[in-house]
């Protein structure tokens, strides 16, 4: 009965140690296929559509293996993926990354960023202004203080659905009551 157990043991801790290095190599597999689709693309622009979601789904799945050992760099990952989604004209899929990160990772230093992207990629890559505005809303709830989005997502409210010559236009009302 002993020798069972420690055969058990055994089995697992050799089973543990394989999966660990399956992960081990499929992270280092995936970092380097992203690597060298990185340089065929040329970085952020996109030239070739298929190449972009093939990076994109690489990195999605980069970023679940990253995520249990190393949540910042399974972030900056989605987030690299969200922006070449945005560039490659698939703006829901960016939503989907940005809110992903935000969604998973909400003390993370960049989901305030995260979250703010996707108000920003509703707003002006889908046409959604309800969603946008529910978006810099909830921005502006869970992170009040931020120092890089916070003023952004306020502007975004108050500017929200407004043509650029109603803008221009509040502005120069805006200046000329200064100046008296």
């Amino acid at each position: 009965m002993m020798k069972n157990s420690w055969m058990l043991v055994l089995l697992a801790l050799m089973y543990g140690a394989c999966t660990q290095s399956t992960s081990t190599g499929k992270v280092a597999a995936l970092t380097s296929q992203l690597a060298a689709l990185d340089t065929e693309m040329g970085g952020a622009a996109v030239s070739d559509p298929s190449k972009a979601d093939k990076f994109i789904q690489l990195s999605e799945e980069l970023a679940s293996l990253l995520k249990p050992a190393s949540p910042d760099k399974s972030a900056d990952v989605l987030l690299r993926a969200a922006a070449l989604a945005k560039a490659a004209g698939k703006p829901a899929k960016a939503v989907e990354l940005y809110q992903r990160v935000h969604a998973e990772m909400p003390k993370h230093p960049k989901a305030p960023m995260a979250l703010f992207m996707s108000g920003f990629v509703y707003e002006n890559d889908l046409g959604d202004l309800q969603k946008a505005k529910s978006v810099y809303e909830q921005f502006l709830q869970e992170y009040p203080a931020d120092q890089d989005f916070a003023d952004d997502a306020s502007s975004a409210l108050k500017l929200l659905g407004k043509s650029p010559e109603e803008i221009v236009r509040e502005f120069e009302k805006l200046q000329s009551g200064k100046s008296e």
